[in-house]
């Protein structure tokens, strides 16, 4: 999936808890991915526990819908942030 600078920011911070790039660089950054195994995955939104950097990643049955489903759910995350 191809994403502009800001789509980049807001998979970070859906991903991690932040937008930031971690002190030790990305090469270090490392996350997996799973399967939650939805009954009807074109219907679920990916979710991400950000302490286990685990993206739990239904398997949509088309790239079009990986997309969509990826970019609302970065979209409407709420990250922690500091004030």
């Amino acid at each position: 999936i191809i994403m502009n600078q800001q789509e980049t920011l807001l998979y970070l911070a859906f991903l991690s808890g932040s937008d930031r790039i971690p002190g030790y660089g990305l090469e270090y950054f490392t996350f997996c991915i799973a399967d939650p195994q939805a009954e009807k995955p074109d219907e679920v939104y990916p979710f991400a526990n950000t302490c286990s950097r685990i993206l739990f990643l239904p398997r949509y049955s088309s790239k079009r819908i990986l997309k969509k489903k990826l970019l609302c759910a970065t979209e409407h995350n709420e990250s922690f942030g500091l004030c």
